[in-house]
């Protein structure tokens, strides 16, 4: 199993798309959106899917192969013009079909769990996808032709995260109350308080294993961290470009420290972390995607955010002055803290 994890780190294109303390069956519906729905929703798919949890936090990583080419070729096609916008048709059907359903009692309890869980996988199966399509137009600035498709992309992008948002609500109570967990993912035990990786439909609890699964994943994202002026290189999660005081914010703890206007520099933020992300003119994360949790919050609070940096909080020191760049998902000490 350590060889195909390791093989899986090696890929490219892998990715650390959200970190968040969401409830196990989310989890698992985002796994299952991405491992098989995804393909029925928008004919694409992505290489494979690894899931790490530890103390209440899971992190979500995603090898997405060659799937934004592929997505860009296929809405600029004519031919399949048709079906991406029944795509949005039916998305906004399998919502209102989650709300129907969820409120209703059905006497097999276990049909409604799995009917509940398909729709929440391809709900966010079809959530990526959108997300993927605007990021591919509004940060990489590939051309997409059809501005009507990217318009309805953008308002559901809009809906869904009214749905999904705050961070803990949304989907998230829809799904913790399943505790469904699907019959082909094997090797789960009823309680999850100890760390574990779900990899190739698996539930792996073998310490070796994770041990070595975290000196893999570390020495992947291994850097110079000596070089100060080296730039740091994340993606944007929306944009904009701020000069301030940085405050590294790794817990709790922490949140004393946090003044207006300070940019907040973290491994990864949580709902946890709203009080001190309103006081902020920036975000930058170490680990994240376009769907984590710093993202969607500076796109409704409007201040500029880098995610998945990987070694943001390793280079930068409380009261550094740094120039973010969100436009170009970069990031410059421009003077170090005494």
């Amino acid at each position: 199993m350590i060889k195909k994890i390791k093989n899986f780190l090696k890929q490219k294109k892998v990715r650390s798309i959200l970190t968040r303390p969401y409830s196990l069956t989310t989890i698992l519906s985002l796994y299952d959106g991405f491992i098989y729905k995804l393909i029925s929703v928008t004919g694409e798919k992505v290489g494979n899917v690894l899931v790490h949890y530890k103390n209440k936090q899971f992190e979500f990583i995603v090898d997405f192969a060659g799937y934004t080419p592929g997505i860009v070729k296929k809405i600029n096609s004519l031919k399949r013009r048709k079906f991406f916008h029944g795509g949005i048709d039916e998305y906004y059907k399998w919502m209102n079909k989650l709300k129907s359903l969820a409120s209703k009692k059905i006497p097999n309890e276990e049909i409604k769990k799995k009917n509940i869980f398909n729709l929440i996988s391809k709900i966010n199966a079809f959530w990526s996808f959108i997300f993927t399509v605007w990021f591919i137009h509004k940060d990489l600035k590939i051309p997409i032709n059809d501005k009507l498709f990217l318009k309805k992309c953008k308002k559901a992008r809009l809906d869904t995260e009214k749905f999904t948002t705050p961070v803990g609500k949304g989907l998230d109570l829809y799904s913790r109350k399943l505790k469904y967990i699907p019959d082909y993912l094997r090797g789960y035990k009823p309680s999850y308080k100890e760390e574990f990786i779900i990899f190739n439909n698996h539930f792996i609890y073998d310490k070796k294993i994770i041990k070595k699964y975290r000196e893999l994943y570390k020495r992947r994202f291994e850097t110079d961290l000596t070089a100060l002026d080296k730039k740091i290189i994340g993606t944007s999660a929306f944009k904009g470009k701020i000069y301030g005081k940085t405050k590294v914010i790794l817990s709790k703890k922490d949140f004393s420290k946090m003044r207006k206007g300070n940019i907040v520099v973290a491994n990864s933020t949580t709902p946890d972390y709203l009080p001190v992300i309103k006081m902020a003119s920036a975000i930058v994360s170490d680990t994240g995607g376009f769907l984590c949790h710093a993202a969607i919050v500076s796109r409704e609070l409007k201040i500029p955010c880098v995610v998945g940096t990987e070694t943001a909080t390793k280079i930068i020191r409380d009261g550094d002055l740094v120039e973010v760049d969100a436009n170009k998902g970069i990031i410059k000490i421009i003077k170090k803290a005494k």
